[in-house]
């Protein structure tokens, strides 16, 4: 009962399938991709974010990325092929319908003293035939492509998730390279102010030539951080233009981004199985697993199929004349009578392979050894959904719980600099428990920051595992 309703449901919903699938709307990529030449090219062939786009929010660079990127076209025009798959197995179920036309002439010499006897004939007709039973095998063959059809698109969605994901780490690669560069340039003015300080102190003769060299060795140190920072910095920028599907692979220099802010959710702080329950329910990847588990019982089922008879109908009509000259007389010609030159049929065709050497059998036996196959490989989607579960969610609290530490020892390195640089200005401590204060004070404040990005991480992360960011 349940195939015949699933056999019901295909038959209905083909009609309109076929109304709708006579075009294809697809936007084909800027035509600078078939140059053979990359600084000859204006900027109006290129794909490139909108102008207007000052600073760009994490929403609309996903957005944007959703529209360009080629892997997530890929996967559109991938269900495309899949749906015309099932299409043409659709059409197994019409009958077949052929028209002929052709004419000959056949020549004969019966006396070398005499013409040739010529004989044209010309006919023509209609034909069609349909296979009315062939043990369910078209039904289980449109079956099997509808589900691989709705498998394309699960794995459509599962890239969307993935793309999201890449799209919003490059993202915060991006915040976390500038917060970075923020700090370098914050140390790097604090040597600077402090040499400066050193040099009054030292013009009197209230500091040392060493106190001097240390302040310039932590500018330059600092200068050097925001070197390699601002280059880690274009190169993440490269990233998320890439991913985004800007030919240019470069985002305009006037482009901003927004502070860094990860705002409080009481919702990531729920029990691990909250979101196993939403993983197993919304993971596409495991919906394509599933969805590709039952296109191969249906497989399997198409090659049982082959083990029985088929029944065929046949139709035909047409017409053929005949016309004959010759022995001098050109012109001449007999033909039967209007009326007796049609010619009609039908007839009805049951044929049955006893015997084929046990290939039916041996497909079966393949047919049922990639089905359990596939189901192993469905319990290996299962596991893989379930352990990034459990260890997005270990990752989240572990990164909410260093966040909240990490300012506090940030806050109190502060402190404890600006403590300690009031000491050595009234000469109550040496420079070396300064430098110490300054380098644990800029390394707390990059541990937090970090920090900072890894909450938003790790719950983009859990988003991505549970396969609920795919509705962004």
């Amino acid at each position: 009962m349940k195939l015949f309703q699933s056999d019901l449901f295909t038959i209905k919903i083909v009609a309109l399938v076929i109304l709708i699938s006579g075009c294809m709307s697809h936007r084909p990529p800027p035509p600078v991709i078939h140059s053979d030449n990359y600084t000859a090219e204006s900027l109006k062939d290129q794909q490139i974010i909108p102008p207007t786009n000052k600073v760009l929010s994490l929403q609309e660079a996903i957005r944007i990325g959703l529209t360009n990127n080629p892997t997530y076209q890929q996967k559109h025009l991938a269900i495309v092929t899949a749906w015309a798959t099932f299409y043409s197995q659709m059409a197994d179920y019409s009958p077949t319908l052929s028209a002929s036309f052709g004419g000959n002439q056949a020549q004969k010499n019966n006396d070398a003293r005499a013409f040739n006897n010529v004989t044209t004939t010309w006919a023509s007709g209609l034909s069609t035939k349909w296979e009315v039973f062939n043990g369910f095998q078209t039904t289980f063959d449109i079956l099997t492509a509808r589900d691989q059809a709705l498998s394309a698109e699960e794995m459509d969605r599962n890239y969307r998730r993935q793309l999201i994901y890449s799209i919003t780490e490059a993202y915060n690669k991006i915040l976390l390279s500038r917060a970075r560069i923020q700090i370098d340039l914050a140390n790097e003015a604090y040597n600077e102010q402090q040499l400066r300080d050193g040099q009054s102190k030292y013009n009197a003769g209230a500091s040392t030539l060493t106190d001097l060299l240390n302040f310039k060795i932590g500018k330059d140190e600092a200068m050097n951080d925001v070197v390699k920072n601002t280059a880690e910095y274009q190169m993440n920028r490269y990233v998320l233009a890439a991913l985004m599907g800007l030919t240019t692979v470069h985002l305009p220099e006037d482009t901003q981004f927004p502070a860094i802010k990860v705002v409080e959710n009481a919702e990531y702080s729920l029990d691990v199985e909250f979101f196993l329950d939403l993983a197993i329910t919304q993971r596409p990847d495991l919906k394509a697993a599933k969805l590709d588990l039952d296109a191969l019982k249906y497989k399997l089922y198409s090659s049982w199929g082959a083990f029985s008879p088929t029944v065929e109908l046949s139709m035909g009509y047409g017409m053929s004349r005949a016309s004959n000259g010759g022995n001098g007389n050109w012109g001449n010609s007999s033909a039967y009578p209007r009326g007796q030159d049609l010619l009609y049929n039908y007839g009805a065709t049951v044929s049955w392979d006893i015997w084929k050497g046990g290939t039916r059998i041996a497909a079966v036996r393949k047919a049922q050894a990639t089905l359990d196959s596939k189901e192993e490989e469905l319990m290996k989607t299962w596991i893989k959904v379930v352990h990034e579960v459990r260890r997005a969610h270990v990752n989240l609290l572990a990164h909410e719980a260093q966040r909240k530490i990490l300012l506090r020892v940030m806050n109190n390195s502060m402190l404890r600099r600006d403590l300690i640089r009031e000491e050595y200005n009234t000469g109550d401590t040496d420079i070396s428990n300064l430098n110490q204060a300054q380098t644990t004070l800029v390394k707390n404040e990059l541990n937090h920051i970090t920090a900072v990005i890894n909450v938003s991480n790790s719950r983009a992360k859990l988003d991505e595992v549970c396969g609920t960011n795919i509705r962004q």
